[in-house]
This record gives structure tokens, sequence and C-alpha cells, in this order.
């Protein structure tokens, strides 16, 4: 299973999904969206929070076992 780690990276990097949202110019709906229901994840919008977050999709991004 994929897992999207952003919520641990914003608390690590202390920063908001209002001023992530700022930063990465992607509304905040589509940030809570990948906070809440990962399933479907827009290409555009992970590149642009991968940028404002200064890491690459794979910090982003973990497969983990299915349990």
């Amino acid at each position: 299973m994929i897992e999207v780690r952003l919520a641990p990276l914003m608390r690590e990097r202390g920063v908001g999904v209002v001023a992530l949202g700022q930063r990465a110019g992607v509304h905040t709906t589509q940030l809570y969206s990948l906070l809440r229901k990962p399933d479907r994840v827009h290409l555009r919008t992970l590149d642009k929070v991968c940028r404002a977050l200064g890491v690459t999709p794979g910090a982003v991004l973990v497969q983990t076992e299915d349990a």
C-alpha cells in the first residue's frame, strides 16, 4: 500500500495547511484532500507541495506492507 506522509513532514517543518498552500500555490482543499483521503494524488499538486517543502516525492509517498 502507498501512504502519503504529508502530515509528518508538515509537523517536522512547522508549517500548517494554510502556510503550505500559500507557499505551494495550491488551494487548502487540495491539501486537506491529501491529508484525509489520499487515494488520488494529482502529480501537479504533489510537485508543488514537494517543492514548497524542499523534498522529493519519495519523502511524501511511501510504500508500506498491507495490513
